[in-house]
Formats: C-alpha cells, structure tokens, sequence
C-alpha cells in the first residue's frame, strides 16, 4: 500500500528526481524544487501550448499555468504553487521512508529480542531436564541399592532354611 502510494507520488511529481540523493541527504526538497524549470520535466499546459504548468487549483485538483489562473471557470478558485506541492509530497514520502524504516527496526529488535528470550527458555530447559535426568538416577541408585539388600536378606532367609 505505501509503495503504491510512494510511487503514484512519483509519477505525478516526479519522472526523472534522484531520489536517492533526497532520501540520504545529500539533496533536500528545496534543492530539487528550486531545479523544477519547465526544461526539468513540467509538463505543458493543455490549453495554453507555450506554459508549463506551475499552480495547482485547490478546488479543481488540477494543473494550471498561469494564464489558466485568469480562466473564468477558475474564478474565486485558491492556488498553490506546484514547488510547494512538490516539497509538501517530498516532506511526506521522506516521513513514510522513515516510518517504514523504523517499523523495520523495530521489528528486527522484536525478533532479536524474541529469538533471545526462546533461547533462555531452551536453556531452562535443558537444565531442567538434566536436574530430572540427576533425581530419576538418584532414586534408580536407591532403589538399586534397596533391591540389593532385600535380595541379600531373602537369600539369606532361604539359606538359612
């Protein structure tokens, strides 16, 4: 679901970003928006040939360049520059990364911590079986032992008739 989402944000956003440099740092949003030219991949305005979309119309949810701003049919209509757009969805996809890679991390310390806490049970096991094994020979030496003797003392009952 967050990849699908990572990647339609791509596309809309975004053909040819190095967001590899924007994620580890070496690039940030402002440096890329601040790149965002109409020769970096805007596309062109439908209507108006020789503009490159630069605006957003809020209530249409709609590229527009700046002649469509002055368009009757975007009267009274609220604009936000595509940059801002662009370093808000930035902001978020960085914020997801992170997310997912923390929920990453604190998986991998879950399981650490779980294959930690199987292993003491293991090993309590194990000691108690050999506690077990040492009775069960304790008690198989005594009762050896009471054997011996109530043979012993059988046999020299029988002899002694």
């Amino acid at each position: 679901m967050i990849i699908n989402e990572i990647l339609r944000i791509l596309v809309i956003f975004i053909k040819s970003l190095p967001l590899l440099a924007y994620v580890s740092g070496d690039v940030t949003g402002d440096d890329i928006a601040s790149h965002l030219k109409p020769s970096h991949g805007l596309e062109a305005c439908v209507q108006h040939a020789t503009q490159h979309y630069t605006m957003a119309c809020q209530q249409c949810q709609l590229p527009v360049c700046d002649l469509c701003t002055g368009n009757p049919d975007h009267k009274g209509h609220v604009f936000s520059k595509l940059q801002d757009i662009f370093q808000e969805k930035m902001k978020q996809l960085h914020d997801k990364l992170l997310l997912g890679h923390t929920s990453k991390n604190e998986v991998l310390i879950k399981r650490e911590k779980f294959e930690s806490n199987l292993r003491d049970v293991q090993n309590r096991m194990i000691s108690k079986c050999q506690h077990l094994h040492e009775l069960i020979d304790q008690v198989l030496q005594k009762n050896t032992a009471e054997l011996k003797e109530f043979k012993r003392k059988k046999m020299t009952k029988f002899r002694k008739t």
